[in-house]
């Protein structure tokens, strides 16, 4: 998980509070509201970001991401990726028409072969379709039947921390506070 901290401008912020001295909890007020919108706003950057450069379905998206909102007495917000490994025949766009030729494509524009021994398998007790191979080893007590495993892609966690989008949330981050922040010091004043 990456945690982004953001410094604030110790001027701005000595030049609101004066401004606010007089409304009450105004200071508190103006930050968590600036802090809500800038994860609400970094939440759906990640979001699509996660869209652009992988091909996960959104549903899978939404699932492993989580805002979490300042309050007045904690002035903290998180945008939270995290969650399973997603697993490919449910996550990724997959070409399993041909056996000789399986394929996922996790990333756009970009197919990654999957093994030889690959194939597509819909489980009998559950009715789970997945993308399965052999391990080698032995299964229960039957010498005849090999043990498998389903073949899974990377977690929502994992691919919001790659370089290239953490990076870009980030710098949206910086600029969206500072404008947050002044804007709800304008807002509250005019009240």
């Amino acid at each position: 998980m990456t945690l982004i901290k953001i410094d604030l401008d110790k001027h701005l912020v000595k030049q609101a509070e004066e401004m606010l001295s007089e409304v009450p909890n105004g200071m508190k007020r103006c930050m968590k509201n600036a802090i809500n919108k800038t994860t609400r706003s970094a939440g759906r950057s990640l979001h699509n970001e996660l869209k652009t450069d992988y091909n996960i379905k959104v549903s899978e998206i939404k699932r492993g991401l989580n805002i979490q909102r300042a309050t007045l007495s904690r002035l903290e917000g998180k945008v939270i990726a995290n969650g399973p490994v997603t697993r490919l025949k449910k996550g990724f766009r997959t070409d399993t028409k041909t056996p000789k030729a399986y394929a996922a494509y996790i990333k756009k524009r970009s197919r990654k072969s999957l093994p030889e021994q690959a194939f597509v398998q819909t489980m009998p007790n559950s009715g789970h379709i997945g993308i399965f191979e052999r391990t080698g080893g032995k299964m229960g007590s039957n010498p005849k039947r090999d043990e498998i495993r389903e073949l899974k892609g990377p977690s929502v966690a994992g691919m919001a921390n790659s370089k290239n989008i953490s990076k870009e949330v980030k710098k949206e981050l910086e600029v969206n506070f500072d404008k947050n922040f002044k804007n709800e010091v304008i807002k509250l004043l005019n009240k």
